[in-house]
């Protein structure tokens, strides 16, 4: 199998209600205050050995069109993708990519998930450093996720290397030196 996969981005519906998005401004509003407006929705992120044809990226669309339904928004501001850790895959990907093969996606490599908050300043400025922090320390767990700027760095989910050759240390002659 080629290393390449061959990756697609998808828009999805929007993660958060207005009342996680009020509770999201309400902690952050004191420490950035010139956040105006934060939207956020998922998008998914699809890997695989080929390129889909359009019924492939059809029956890829529908198994992603899932949970409530909320005001979809046109995507305006600075973008900040909150992603699943690099070199992980999340228990999402998981199961969302054995779903996709079961419906017949069968060159399919794997399925990720992120959140892209998109965020709209008073002023129209970019967000200060201090700004920036204090946001993404509220939209992400640290240990799990890592936020990134635009929707190609989430290529970085997908990589696939060749082991390393196997390497014995022989701790019973060397000791502590081996």
């Amino acid at each position: 199998m080629s290393n390449q996969a061959y990756f697609l981005s998808l828009r999805g519906s929007p993660a958060l209600s207005q009342f996680r998005l009020d509770k999201l401004y309400a902690s952050v509003k004191s420490s950035a205050p010139s956040i105006k407006h934060v939207y956020a929705e998922f998008v998914h992120f699809s890997f695989s050995q080929a390129e889909l044809n359009q019924p492939e990226q059809d029956t890829l669309s529908q198994i992603l069109t899932y949970g409530p339904t909320g005001q979809t928004e046109s995507p305006t501001g600075a973008l900040f993708l909150v992603i699943p850790r690099i070199g992980t895959i999340s228990p999402w990907a998981s199961r969302a990519t054995d779903i996709a093969k079961n419906c017949g996606l069968k060159t399919l490599l794997r399925l990720e998930r992120g959140v892209a908050y998109y965020v709209t300043t008073k002023d129209n400025q970019p967000l200060s450093t201090s700004e920036k922090a204090t946001l993404i320390s509220a939209i992400h767990d640290r240990m799990t996720e890592t936020v990134v700027a635009s929707l190609q760095d989430a290529e970085k989910l997908y990589h696939h290397a060749d082991p390393k050759p196997l390497s014995t240390v022989d701790l019973l002659q060397g000791g502590k030196v081996a």
